[in-house]
């Protein structure tokens, strides 16, 4: 889809560069769980465990390039480090702890060189920025791999462009479709969830071009969904909330308002989308096409 290219997309970007303030009411806080004090460490210590206690060697390893690592005092571990996600997600429970956070991001690749931040670090951070009503701290982030490193997933990106739909600007939401291309994610228009959420964002907007665009997207959603076929939604809310989960319940959101809006607009009910609906348990028998949206 040509419009939702990053160059067709550039002028809506929140964000030219993510901007991190230093913080100084938690400083003292802040300063307990990540001591302002950088070792020099040989490069497989980065990785390893934090928990297991010193062992005295009989003699000393041969020397290696040193690197880098910020010691996190209040736990006995590094950041960052592919197993050490308990460690982030203990600091990252504040807006200026996240900020932080995202400053050590680029010290992964300069302790690692070519490796990225590991995805379940990546996924967690994400959804750390959906818990503060931050996600534009994310948009900023993924907007700079080479500074960052951080690889977008796809669950990941439904999960924000679920946010954004519901209380931010349709350009922050098409700027995030832009990325999906830039990871090599599914396209937008082919997974269902996310074609689903854009459409729902551009009928939200209500301009006439979003309108158009939102229009375009039916058949592809129409598509992305048989590809799929039926979609149950978990039966209690303990499997609702697991986030391999989620992504069921945004769709049955989304295909619903465009269902509505589709109604509205030509005036009569999609049967393809109503049969959808009602197969995958979301609305009753349909009756009637032209019945109100359930």
């Amino acid at each position: 889809m040509a419009s939702l290219s990053p160059a067709a997309v550039a002028s809506a970007s929140p964000h030219a560069a993510l901007h991190v303030s230093r913080v100084v009411s938690r400083k003292q806080n802040l300063d307990q769980m990540f001591a302002d004090n950088w070792d020099t460490v040989p490069e497989d210590d980065l990785f390893s465990d934090p928990t297991a206690k010193n062992i005295t060697k009989k003699s000393p390893p041969p020397p290696q390039k040193a690197k880098v690592r910020l010691v996190d005092s209040s736990r006995g571990g590094v950041f960052p480090q592919g197993a050490d996600v308990e460690s982030f997600d203990a600091v990252g429970t504040e807006e200026e702890d996240l900020e932080r956070i995202v400053e050590l991001f680029p010290v992964w690749k300069e302790t690692r060189c070519t490796r990225d931040v590991p995805g379940a670090v990546v996924d967690l951070f994400v959804r750390r920025c959906i818990q503060l009503e931050t996600p534009q701290t994310a948009l900023a982030v993924f907007g700079d791999y080479q500074k960052y490193h951080l690889k977008l997933s796809l669950n990941s990106a439904q999960a924000l462009m679920y946010n954004l739909s519901q209380s931010h600007s349709v350009k922050e939401v098409l700027l995030l479709a832009s990325y999906y291309d830039l990871y090599k994610l599914t396209p937008v228009e082919q997974d269902p969830t996310s074609c689903a959420v854009l459409a729902s964002a551009l009928i939200k907007d209500g301009s006439k071009a979003s309108l158009e665009l939102a229009k375009s997207l039916v058949p592809k959603l129409q598509k992305a969904l048989k590809r799929v076929g039926p979609v149950e939604i978990p039966k209690t809310t303990v499997e609702r909330a697991k986030e391999d989960e989620k992504w069921k319940v945004w769709l049955r959101w989304a295909v619903r308002s465009v269902d509505k809006w589709v109604a509205k607009a030509d005036g009569e009910r999609n049967e393809w989308l109503v049969k959808w609906r009602t197969e995958s348990g979301h609305i009753g028998k349909a009756g009637v096409v032209g019945a109100a949206v359930a």
